[in-house]
């Protein structure tokens, strides 16, 4: 049933819809909100490479905060007032990266293809700048090679 119905859905806009719909629950603060930026983690882990920002700037922190004054090593052990003061501190930052990816999106500087390659990772086509390809959630870490670690 499924490979007859399968025919007739574009897999690249029912993909789309479901990454918009969390971008827009997301950039409105829903309640769901931690478990979203874990989701875009997610995606950043699974091929949508283009979640970089959201993924590993905000997701991850998420994923494992790093909150000062507490022994919690998971978004379920903070307080309350500790996973508020964490989302808190996100903002404005991840609302101009939410906008980012949707900016993207609805311009076709990102096509969601709604296929996995052989690795079960989303493939999508890529037409964004180089400088738009840059992150800005995040700092890679860099080591110098001139001098000792």
């Amino acid at each position: 049933m499924f490979r007859l119905l399968e025919k007739h859905i574009d897999k690249g806009e029912l993909e789309t819809k479901r990454v918009y719909r969390l971008l827009i629950k997301a950039l409105n603060r829903d309640n769901e909100l931690p478990e979203i930026l874990m989701t875009f983690y997610d995606f950043y882990c699974k091929g949508y490479n283009f979640f970089d920002n959201l993924g590993l700037g905000y997701g991850l922190a998420i994923e494992v905060p790093r909150v000062e004054n507490t022994t919690a090593d998971t978004w379920d052990e903070l307080t309350q007032e500790q996973q508020r003061n964490l989302l808190d501190s996100f903002y404005p930052d991840l609302e101009t990266e939410i906008k980012k990816v949707i900016y993207w999106l609805d311009n076709s500087k990102l096509t969601l293809t709604g296929i996995k390659d052989q690795y079960n990772h989303f493939e999508y086509i890529d037409n964004r700048t180089e400088i738009e390809k840059q992150p800005t959630g995040y700092k890679v870490a860099t080591i110098d090679n001139q001098k000792p670690l």
